[in-house]
């Protein structure tokens, strides 16, 4: 997990399986990084290989958090097999998902 910073949005590109362990990483790292860096966040998943449902338990953490501390968090670059993940289980109605990180960072 790389974390960059754009046009004030904070952008972590994602790698490799997110499970339990990547997911509580990436939850504390976002937490730690909201209100010191910026108030929106952007998960970059391009480069995500597999996603099961302990770390797709901590995306909804982390989209609950956000949503209570009126921070802003918007998805990118699924990959197809865990875009019908979030598809199945009806979560692209809790998520702002986009198809490229250009597109989600103008729309913000």
């Amino acid at each position: 997990m790389n974390k960059s910073v754009k046009n004030g949005v904070i952008i972590f590109s994602l790698s490799g399986d997110i499970e339990a362990t990547a997911g509580k990483k990436l939850n504390s790292a976002i937490r730690s990084a909201l209100g010191n860096d910026g108030k929106n966040v952007l998960l970059n998943f391009q480069d995500v290989s597999y996603m099961n449902s302990a770390g797709l338990r901590e995306l909804i953490d982390i989209v609950k958090y956000c949503n209570k501390s009126n921070f802003k968090l918007k998805i990118s670059n699924l990959p197809e097999d865990i875009c019908e993940m979030f598809e199945f289980t009806n979560l692209t109605r809790v998520f702002s998902i986009h198809t490229t990180e250009s597109q989600a960072l103008t729309s913000f």
